[in-house]
């Protein structure tokens, strides 16, 4: 949808316009919808439009759902990259004190008045006190105004993700190479030799995320353990609401380089990937239905990175790869002045 009035314009709107009222309630639906719930019977020609709960029902709304969508605005005005969580630590979902911050309701909640503002427009205007309307409380443009922009900055949801290996399309998802006690060689000549062997070994399990590692062992200058291991998947998505045009983003997050258990040191790849940072590895524009990510890099490569480190006597193991420690999507919603709306 579209706001037929929007910011200060709101000043001369007509609380009994069954249009403007339906606007908000509107947008409220679009949310609500985003969200897998069912959209509440629009106000209509009849309804006491002076009623509370035209505007109370919403402000309780969101005051119960703000933490259901991802922080995507630095301040009212100012939206968040598209892209602003590849890289980040955290996926940050809205508090309801930094919802009002950032909507520039400086009292930390909703305005209501039991009196005509002097400049409605200024936050700190003397009539004015924080918390929702009720009754006792007089309707003035500050309600839509307020909504309005509360509404325009829940515009983004996260939703859980699983993976699938059964749609890889070749049929397998687990393709590895190996040698062992590989003596007299170098360990460059080990690595060429296990690469030789990298084939497909397996198919795999539902819900286990891709993985791509390499390790070395030492024995001694002329004999190593060389392999590498590649585990692909697509990440899916089900059940997103398609009321409305939306852009999936396919997020995850990488282990951080740690201790491994033989004893060494995993390194996350040197620096190919984000540790312990979030990846947009995928975007699409969904449509119905169960949602696909590619998979991550080509299971015909036996690298997703490069080899680990040679081993060396003092060390005896090095690893290097690349594994999932967590998942999920970020659904961007169509925003034009609110969602592309759709009639339930």
């Amino acid at each position: 949808m579209g706001w037929t009035l929007s910011g200060t314009a709101w000043q001369d709107y007509d609380w009994q316009d069954e249009d403007l009222i339906q606007d908000l309630w509107k947008a409220y639906n679009e949310r609500r919808q985003a969200l897998g719930q069912s959209p509440a019977t629009l106000p209509a020609a009849g309804d006491d439009f002076q009623h509370i709960n035209i505007y109370k029902t919403i402000q309780d709304w969101i005051a119960s759902n703000y933490d259901d969508f991802v922080r995507s605005h630095t301040a009212y005005g100012t939206p968040r990259a598209t892209d602003y969580y590849d890289g980040e630590a955290t996926i940050e979902m809205w508090t309801f004190a930094d919802l009002c911050t950032a909507a520039g309701l400086t009292g930390g909640d909703f305005r209501r008045a039991t009196a005509k503002p002097t400049d409605w427009t200024s936050f700190s205007d003397a009539a004015y006190s924080a918390g929702r309307h009720a009754a006792g409380y007089i309707i003035g443009p500050w309600l839509p105004f307020d909504l309005q922009r509360m509404l325009n900055m829940l515009i983004w949801t996260k939703k859980t993700a699983l993976w699938n290996w059964s749609v890889v399309a070749d049929g397998n998802n687990v393709r590895q190479g190996s040698v062992d006690n590989y003596s007299p060689h170098t360990w460059d000549e080990s690595k060429t030799e296990c690469d030789s062997r990298y084939t497909a070994s397996s198919t795999g399990s539902n819900n286990v995320p891709p993985e791509a590692w390499t390790e070395g062992k030492y024995y001694s200058d002329t004999m190593w353990h060389a392999r590498v291991e590649r585990r692909l998947s697509k990440l899916q998505v089900t059940g997103v609401p398609t009321f409305c045009t939306r852009t999936i983003d396919f997020c995850v997050k990488a282990t951080a380089d740690r201790l491994a258990s033989y004893p060494d040191v995993w390194d996350n790849c040197g620096d190919d990937v984000n540790e312990e940072a979030w990846s947009i590895f995928d975007t699409i524009t969904g449509t119905s239905g169960t949602v696909r990510s590619d998979t991550i890099g080509n299971i015909n490569d036996p690298h997703l990175c490069t080899w680990c480190e040679p081993p060396t006597a003092g060390t005896i193991w090095k690893s290097r790869g690349y594994e999932v420690e967590d998942e999920c999507v970020i659904v961007r919603w169509n925003v034009t002045n609110g969602f592309a709306y759709v009639a339930p």
